[in-house]
């Protein structure tokens, strides 16, 4: 998540209006945040997650 602390990146939850809005919000950074989030819950959760996945 060292990408999360340059200038240009944003807010995992943010407020859109506009369709150019809703286009610009999702980049790699959006979905590297995913990703880590997920990878955490992963190691939280443990079994439970991946049963809840399925």
């Amino acid at each position: 998540m060292c990408v999360d602390s340059n200038t240009d990146s944003h807010p995992v939850v943010r407020k859109v209006t506009t369709p150019d809005e809703i286009a610009n919000a999702f980049d790699a950074i959006s979905y590297e945040k995913g990703s880590a989030v997920l990878k955490m819950l992963q190691h939280t959760l443990k079994d439970d997650f991946r049963k809840g996945l399925s």
